[in-house]
C-alpha cells in the first residue's frame, strides 16, 4: 500500500502527490513517491522561504490576496507605515546628536566663564583660596573630558 501501512486498525489517508512540487515530481519518479512514508513526503513539501525588506517578493504579496482581497494593500500600506515611523525616528536621533554636538561646548564655555567670574568675584573679597578651588573646580571636569576625548580617538 503506498505511503505509510495502517497500524492497529487505524486507517491511512492516502497522500495527494499533487502537492508534491513539479521540480520535485521531475527528479523523483512517482513510484518511489508512493512508496515513501507520509512525513517523509512532508519533508519535501514542506518549504521554507526568507526574504528581507518591508515587503515580500510581488508573486508572494499577491498570493496574499488569494485569501483575502485587500491584504496586499493592508501590508503595502503597513510597510509604508512602518518606513515613514522610521524616517521619523532617525531625523529625531540626528537632531539629537547634532544637538549634543553643539550643546557640549557651549555648556562648557559657560562654565568656564562661571569659575572664572566667580573666582574674580572671590578674590575682590579677599578668599583667594576659594578663589583658587573655584578655577580649578570649573575647569577640572571640561578638562579631564577634553583628555578624554583626545585618548578615545
Amino acid at each position: 500500500m503506498p505511503n505509510t501501512p495502517a497500524k492497529r486498525g487505524h486507517t491511512v489517508k492516502q497522500f495527494d502527490l499533487s502537492q508534491v512540487p513539479a521540480e520535485v515530481r521531475e527528479l523523483i519518479p512517482d513510484e518511489v513517491l508512493e512508496s515513501m512514508p507520509e512525513p517523509q513526503l512532508l519533508q519535501i513539501i514542506e518549504r521554507s522561504q526568507t526574504f528581507s525588506g518591508p515587503l515580500p517578493p510581488p508573486d508572494v504579496l499577491a498570493r496574499y490576496g488569494e485569501i483575502k482581497s485587500d491584504l496586499p494593500e493592508r501590508i503595502t500600506k503597513m510597510a509604508e507605515e512602518h518606513n515613514q515611523a522610521d524616517v521619523l525616528s532617525k531625523n529625531r536621533f540626528s537632531r539629537a546628536m547634532s544637538f549634543a554636538t553643539v550643546a557640549g561646548p557651549v555648556f562648557s564655555f559657560i562654565l568656564g566663564i562661571g569659575s572664572i567670574a566667580a573666582a574674580i568675584w572671590l578674590a575682590l573679597i579677599g578668599q583667594t583660596g576659594t578663589s583658587i578651588a573655584a578655577i580649578i573646580g570649573g575647569f577640572a571636569p571640561i578638562i579631564i573630558a577634553s583628555i578624554s576625548n583626545l585618548k578615545s580617538k
